[in-house]
Order: structure tokens, then C-alpha cells, then sequence
């Protein structure tokens, strides 16, 4: 048993973070009067954390390199000689990745395989997930812009 020199409470020692260079191997303070004071002090610090974290991320790559990686298999590399191999243009619509929302072409990838085909725009992106790659819907968007192609 310990008394908490927050709290002063007295508890199990299982109730304590483990501080090795303690005189018991715990800390001075409870878990939970701990995660209180950590919880204090991350609010008090939100913004400068999460600036800290952003630059942190984008000074690495970070967000980008782990996304490409877990969902689709691929090195920062892999995407960059796509995008050249794609003159860093939508694979669909040519839209070039200047002109991109977000300045980026999206990965698109086979939801059947996970195999990695090209790189698109997010509009074309968008479109292909909407109409779940069904091609006969496609068929039908085009035979239906055709029937009232000229009328408002």
C-alpha cells in the first residue's frame, strides 16, 4: 500500500505508474491523479502539440509515405514514378496535379485484388467509387448525358 502525494489516498501499488528509480519501483503519484495532471496539461498545450506534430509530419512525409504503404503496399518512391510515368497527370480526365484539388492524384487500386492500377484526380476518383466501378452504370451515365445532350 502507498498514500498518493497528490490525492492522499492510500492505494495498492498496482494503482501506481512503475518508476524503476523509486524507492518502491513506483511513482509519487496515483494513475489516475497522473492522467488527470497529463490531461491538464494537454489541454493546456493542444495547439502548440498539434502544431508541433503537423511540421513534424510534413517536414517527413510522414501522413503520406504511411498511408501509401499500409493501404496500398507502396514506397514514396513507387507513387513518385507512377506520378512521372503519368506526366503527374489523372490517368482518366488528364487533369494535371497542379490542378488537382489538394494538388495530389489519389492512388487507385482494384477493392477486389488491392492491386494498384494508376493515379487519379479526385473527381475521377470519386466518380469510380460512387458507381463502384460498375461499368454498365457507366454505360448508362453516357447514354443518358447523350439523350439530353443540348437541353437545360
Amino acid at each position: 500500500m502507498k498514500t498518493c502525494k497528490r490525492c492522499d489516498e492510500t492505494k495498492k501499488l498496482s494503482e501506481f505508474y512503475k518508476q524503476f528509480d523509486g524507492k518502491d519501483g513506483t511513482q509519487a503519484h496515483c494513475k489516475i491523479c497522473d492522467n488527470k495532471r497529463r490531461y491538464a496539461n494537454r489541454l493546456k498545450n493542444i495547439e502548440r502539440d498539434r502544431k508541433s506534430s503537423r511540421d513534424w509530419q510534413r517536414k517527413n512525409n510522414y501522413s503520406r509515405k504511411y498511408k501509401l504503404k499500409i493501404k496500398y503496399g507502396l514506397e514514396l518512391e513507387d507513387y513518385n514514378n507512377l506520378l512521372e510515368k503519368q506526366d503527374f497527370r489523372c490517368a482518366i480526365c488528364g487533369t494535371h496535379q497542379d490542378e488537382a484539388t489538394k494538388g495530389i492524384l489519389f492512388v487507385d487500386h482494384c477493392h477486389k485484388t488491392g492491386k494498384v492500377r494508376e493515379l487519379l484526380c479526385s473527381d475521377c476518383n470519386f466518380v469510380l467509387g460512387i458507381l463502384k466501378e460498375d461499368t454498365s452504370k457507366f454505360v448508362s451515365c453516357i447514354n443518358y448525358l447523350e439523350k439530353h445532350n443540348g437541353y437545360l
